[in-house]
């Protein structure tokens, strides 16, 4: 009975002694260079057990594909906002529903989406435009639907801001290396409104009320290309109806998706798609030889 007792307490002290000779040599030989950090355990095993020629036959990991862009699309309001009520049709559901439908898109074409809210979760507009700000080389697009004290107005129109405050200003300064007090002005939120504006109504057929210079705070305090985007007038009954439909918002959904696409193709083509810098051309075309310009990498 006592020999069974010892072989009990032997076998774990056993395993335990050979589990911390083996982490043991893992992290020696990390340290010596033999074996890279940055491997796991499972490809320390293969390492280990299987020779060379057996390794070969198992396949490589690939690569993660690189996104072409970032997009952070904002479903406005949420959680205790609403947003417009209009019979039984609640404006944050709207947004949320165009929303996922844009990504769903942009994802095909290799764009990384970012959304500002997950669910139906309240955020302000200071934590929306906090999570835009993190990301100064994105695009930002947010959803909303409209409404009227009138049941008259209907169609889209989509807002951008050109006269953002310093401190929004200057994240972009620093992506496009302009000093301080050097000229800069950057279009390009008014190029993303026409954009989407443009492929929305065309494939939607909804009235154009084209695209708004605006103070609101989602576009002006948020560094990159920033826009919102008005879908249609849930004051309206006939509107309100396209906007309820499925194939309806699946053609608003990918107007919008293209939209945002033209834009990143045309920024793909040339880095510097609307800006003015110093001396009214591109920051860094009047730049001495040597090293990559800088620019709008998105």
């Amino acid at each position: 009975m006592s020999r069974f007792l010892r072989f009990l307490v032997f076998v774990p002290l056993l395993l335990g002694g050979l589990l911390l000779f083996f982490v043991s040599a893992v992290h020696v030989a990390q340290v010596t260079g033999i074996l890279s950090s940055e491997h796991n355990w499972k490809s320390l095993i293969k390492q280990v057990v299987l020779p060379g020629e057996d390794r070969a036959r198992f396949p490589k990991v690939r690569k993660a594909i690189r996104p072409r862009a970032v997009v952070i699309l904002d479903a406005g309001h949420g959680g205790r906002d609403g947003g417009t009520v209009a019979g039984d049709s609640l404006e944050k559901e709207l947004n949320m529903k165009v929303v996922h439908l844009v990504a769903e898109q942009l994802r095909k074409e290799r764009i990384r989406v970012v959304f500002t809210r997950q669910g139906d979760a309240t955020k302000s507009l200071r934590n929306r435009v906090d999570i835009a700000n993190g990301y100064p080389s994105a695009i930002f697009v947010s959803v909303h639907h409209n409404a009227s004290t009138s049941s008259k107005p209907e169609g889209i129109e989509t807002y951008y801001t050109n006269a953002k405050p310093a401190s929004a200003v200057s994240g972009q300064r620093r992506i496009f290396d302009v000093e301080q007090g050097e000229r800069f002005i950057d279009h390009r939120g008014e190029l993303l409104a026409r954009e989407i504006q443009a492929a929305s109504c065309e494939l939607t057929q909804a009235v154009d009320r084209g695209v708004k210079d605006g103070g609101m705070a989602l576009t002006r305090l948020v560094s990159c290309p920033a826009v919102l985007v008005e879908c249609g007038f849930l004051s309206n009954v006939r509107e309100r109806a396209r906007l309820k439909d499925k194939g309806y918002r699946q053609k608003l959904s990918d107007g919008i998706s293209r939209g945002i696409l033209a834009f990143v193709g045309k920024v793909e083509g040339n880095p510097y798609h609307g800006i003015e810098g110093p001396g009214g051309v591109a920051p860094g075309e009047v730049s001495g030889a040597g090293g990559q310009l800088p620019g709008n990498s998105l």
